[in-house]
C-alpha cells in the first residue's frame, strides 16, 4: 500500500489547498473509473468514499488542487481535471483520511482517460487515454534503458562501446514512439530524448533526428544544447553557432529566443572563446534587462573568469560527514573526481541514485574520488537520508545551503550540478539536473584516454 504524505491530507481536511472561484480558468481534461477493494479485505461492495485527488505544487507555494472527486455506492467517479500545463502530475487516492495510492498520470488538455482500480496493489495503476498510454510507453523504455546501462556498468568495467550500442538501440526505440503516439506529451519527449541521448556518441545521428523536431517540442531547449554540441564536434565551433541562430529565428517567443541566446553564449564558453562569451553574455543581459537574464549573465561571466573547463577548479577544504575528516580538494590530484551538489529528496537526484551508486562503487579509490555536498544545512535530515539511500562516496554538508561560499564558489544555481576534474584537478565538465548519462559517458571516455 502506497501512503499519501500526511501534510497533503492535512491541507485537504483543512482546505489550504488553492482552488476557489478566483482559481484561473485552466482548459480542461476528464478522468472517469471506478475504485474498488478487494474482497477478502472488505466483503461488504459498498466502494463510497474513496477520494480522488490531482494536484500541482510549485516550489515556495501552496498547492493547486487540478481535480478532485468522490465515489459513489459502486465505487464510480467522475473527475474534470483543470491543466494549467501539460505534465504528469500525481493522482492520489485516500479514504476515511488515509491514503491508499499514489499514482502518476499525464495531465494534457482535451485529454479523456479512465482508470479502474482495485485497492489496495503495488502495481501502477493502468490509466487508459491517448496521452496517457504513449507516457507509459516512454516511461518503460526509459526504465528498461537504465536498466541496460546499469547491465552495463556492472560488468566489471565501463566499455564505451556497450554504451554506445545501448544508447543508439533506446534511441530508435524513443523514434518509433514518437512515430506510434504522434501528436502527445510522450511522443514530443521520447522524440527529444532520442537526440539528447546520442549526442557525443553518434553525432550524425543525433543532427539527423533533430530535423524531425519542432521548436514547440516541451525539450527544445535541452536538444538544442544537446545539438549545438554535437554539430561543434562534426563541424567546429561556428556550424554549432550557426544551428542555434538558425533554430532561435524560427520562433517570436522572446523568453524562448533568450534561452536560445544563453546557448549561445554557453557554446562559446564550452569552446574557450572567452573574449567572445563575455560579449554575449552582455549582449544577452541588456537585450532582455528586467526579464531575469540579468544574474544568469552575471552567473556565466563568473564561471568565464574561473570555472571554465581546463581551469584548475577553485579549491576547497571540507569536514566530511559523519567523520569530520578533512579533505583538500588538490590533495585529490592524481585522482578523477567527481565533486557534487544536491538537494535531499530532489526528484532529479533521486532517479539518478542508483546509476550514481553503481559508478562509485565500480571504479578503483585509487584513480576516482567523490564528495557529494548536500545543500541542506539540516544534519539529521542529511543523516536520515544518506542512510536510506545508501549512498556511497564522502559526504560534505554545506552549512549555509545556496547561499554558501562553497555553492558560490562552484556557482551552483540548479540541482544537482556535478563536476568531474581530470588527475590534474582541471575542470573537465560540468552537469546539471539530470545528467548523469552524460557524465558516465563522459567519464568513460577520460578512463579509456588513460
Amino acid at each position: 500500500m502506497k501512503h499519501v504524505p500526511i501534510v497533503v491530507l492535512l491541507a485537504l481536511s483543512i482546505g489550504v489547498i488553492g482552488c476557489g472561484s478566483d482559481a484561473p480558468k485552466w482548459p480542461t481534461m476528464t478522468l472517469e473509473g471506478s475504485v474498488k477493494i478487494r474482497a477478502e479485505i472488505d466483503s461488504t461492495t459498498n466502494y463510497s468514499g474513496f477520494e480522488l485527488l490531482v494536484y500541482r505544487q510549485l516550489e515556495g507555494e501552496d498547492a493547486d488542487t487540478l481535480g478532485i472527486a468522490t465515489t459513489d455506492t459502486t465505487g464510480y467517479f467522475m473527475m474534470e481535471i483543470s491543466v494549467p500545463e501539460r505534465g504528469v502530475y500525481p493522482l492520489l487516492i485516500f479514504r476515511y483520511g488515509t491514503g491508499v495510492h499514489r499514482e502518476e498520470m499525464a495531465v494534457v488538455a482535451g485529454d479523456a482517460a479512465t482508470v479502474d482500480a482495485v485497492l489496495p496493489t503495488a502495481a501502477p495503476l493502468r490509466i487508459r487515454s491517448a496521452e496517457n498510454v504513449a507516457w507509459v510507453a516512454y516511461r518503460n523504455t526509459r526504465a528498461q534503458h537504465q536498466r541496460s546501462l546499469n547491465e552495463v556498468l556492472t560488468g566489471g568495467s565501463i566499455d564505451p562501446e556497450a554504451i554506445r550500442r545501448t544508447v543508439e538501440a533506446t534511441s530508435t526505440i524513443y523514434t518509433s514512439l514518437a512515430r506510434t503516439f504522434p501528436g502527445t506529451m510522450g511522443a514530443e519527449v521520447a522524440s527529444a530524448e532520442s537526440v539528447i541521448m546520442l549526442a557525443g556518441w553518434n553525432d550524425a545521428m543525433a543532427l539527423e533526428r533533430l530535423d524531425s523536431l519542432s521548436i514547440d517540442n516541451v525539450r527544445i531547449v535541452d536538444v538544442l544544447r544537446a545539438a549545438r554540441r554535437a554539430a561543434a564536434r562534426e563541424s567546429g565551433l561556428e556550424a554549432g553557432l550557426a544551428l542555434l541562430e538558425g533554430w532561435k529565428a524560427k520562433t517570436d517567443d522572446q523568453v524562448l529566443r533568450a534561452a536560445i541566446q544563453s546557448e549561445q553564449v554557453l557554446a562559446l564558453i564550452d569552446s574557450l572563446q572567452q573574449d567572445r562569451a563575455l560579449i554575449a553574455a552582455r549582449d544577452l543581459r541588456a537585450q532582455n534587462a528586467g526579464a531575469g537574464w540579468d544574474q544568469w549573465a552575471d552567473n556565466a561571466i563568473y564561471e568565464l573568469e574561473n570555472l571554465m573547463p581546463g581551469m584548475i577548479a577553485p579549491d576547497v577544504v571540507v569536514r566530511t560527514y559523519p567523520d569530520s575528516a578533512l579533505v583538500e580538494t588538490s590533495s585529490l590530484r592524481g585522482k578523477l573526481v567527481l565533486l557534487e551538489f544536491y538537494a535531499p529528496g530532489a526528484t532529479s537526484f533521486e532517479a539518478e541514485i542508483a546509476q550514481r551508486n553503481e559508478v562509485i562503487d565500480l571504479l578503483d579509490p585509487r584513480i576516482f574520488a567523490s564528495i557529494s555536498v548536500s545543500v541542506d544545512p539540516d544534519t539529521l535530515r542529511n543523516e536520515a537520508y544518506i542512510d536510506s539511500r545508501q549512498l556511497l562516496g564522502q559526504h560534505v554538508i554545506a552549512p549555509d545551503g545556496l547561499r554558501g561560499d562553497l555553492a558560490s564558489l562552484y556557482n551552483v544555481n540548479v540541482l544537482p550540478t556535478r563536476y568531474l576534474l581530470d588527475a590534474d584537478g582541471r575542470i573537465a565538465g560540468k552537469y546539471t539536473g539530470r545528467a548523469m548519462e552524460r557524465l558516465v559517458s563522459d567519464l568513460a571516455l577520460m578512463l579509456n584516454a588513460q
